[in-house]
């Protein structure tokens, strides 16, 4: 990855990963606005039937209440700088 930003022209500062860890499912959490955006997504495309995708969207409720709901992601931030020109 250093090398896209040395290709670039940058300095490869460093990275750090920013994880998103969701145990419950409710509108406070970052996966229900995402479970939303998905649904929503899905449905204009007419790929999946609405019934698979009532079923689909339907299940984090009862995954929560049961203790049962677990949501990852990692976002990643890349630092870099441009290095001063050569004098």
């Amino acid at each position: 990855m250093a090398d896209k930003f040395i290709k670039a022209g940058f300095r490869f500062d460093g990275a750090a990963v920013f994880p998103i860890l969701n145990f419950q499912y409710d509108d406070d959490s970052y996966s229900w606005g995402l479970a939303q955006i998905v649904r929503n997504f899905v449905s204009g495309k007419n790929d999946v039937s609405a019934n698979d995708l009532k079923d689909w969207h339907g299940e984090f409720e009862g995954l929560s209440a049961a203790g049962k709901y677990f949501f990852s992601s990692s976002r990643y931030i890349f630092k870099a700088s441009k290095p001063p020109p050569d004098v």
